[in-house]
């Protein structure tokens, strides 16, 4: 039986730059390929023949190793970045899209949940709720991206994957699963964007969570953040406005 492998492209300890989790102090796993192309990502995903190991400092480079890569040394690369100190509040799974490599994942998360016990976080762009369901219960936190097609530019609407996979994550909320949604927005939002994203949150969840991003090249004014905050304040419970820091920090 060939043993299975992960294509990723990077490992490395930083800081979480983006929603609730912000400026804690997590190891990334960044896996290759993503099933979008949204105009404001600014990550290389492709896949490469090495995997780069390196701490928040880049000039910290610590060594490169053979893509794909096995669930042995995967593991063992996280216990020597992690050391005996224990600075990771968690791992944050991240792309890329991670679940586009369910079969890997799916092992890999099995693995750490019967022998490691580290504390998943997935970031996830919300679309494969499929795949989703195959590794739920072995996740503590989740991310998830709701796509707006006027900050992606992508040509397909993925409304309804995203409700989808926020009706599971609910149906999973009495394990331990924490989860939040957020989204990027532009000056081009629209009202209509607005009540899709109602849409899929509110009717999924009577206490759910959202936080706008700002994107950095076109964001909206602060009048036009206030305002759509306002307004999605009347159908969900919490909405919070968070810039994306590591773009200001300049860190990975």
């Amino acid at each position: 039986m060939t043993e299975i492998k992960g294509n990723l492209t990077e490992i490395f300890s930083s800081v979480q730059g983006e929603g609730p989790y912000l400026g804690y102090r997590q190891l990334f796993l960044r896996f290759a390929n993503c099933n979008l192309n949204c105009s404001y990502c600014d990550t290389n995903f492709k896949e490469l023949d090495s995997v780069k190991i390196h701490t928040i400092d880049s000039q910290e480079n610590l060594t490169s190793i053979d893509n794909p890569v096995d669930i042995e040394t995967l593991f063992f690369y996280i216990k020597q970045l992690d050391k005996s100190t224990k600075i990771h509040h968690s791992i944050s799974l991240t792309g890329g899209e991670p679940l586009l490599q369910i079969e890997f994942l799916k092992v890999f998360l099995a693995e750490n949940f019967a022998k490691y016990k580290y504390k998943i976080y997935l970031e996830t762009n919300g679309i494969l709720f499929e795949e989703l369901e195959r590794i739920v219960k072995l996740v503590d936190i989740i991310s998830m991206d709701i796509k707006i097609p006027s900050s992606t530019k992508n040509t397909t609407e993925t409304w309804h994957e995203h409700k989808k996979f926020l009706e599971i994550l609910v149906e999973n909320k009495s394990s331990k699963i924490e989860y939040f949604t957020k989204a990027i927005i532009t000056s081009d939002f629209t009202e209509e964007e607005l009540y899709n994203i109602v849409w899929c949150i509110a009717s999924s969840e009577s206490n759910a969570s959202l936080i706008l991003q700002p994107e950095a090249k076109n964001p909206p004014s602060a009048e036009k953040l206030l305002y759509w905050q306002e307004k999605l304040l009347k159908h969900i419970d919490i909405v919070r406005i968070i810039p994306q820091t590591h773009k200001i920090l300049t860190i990975p």
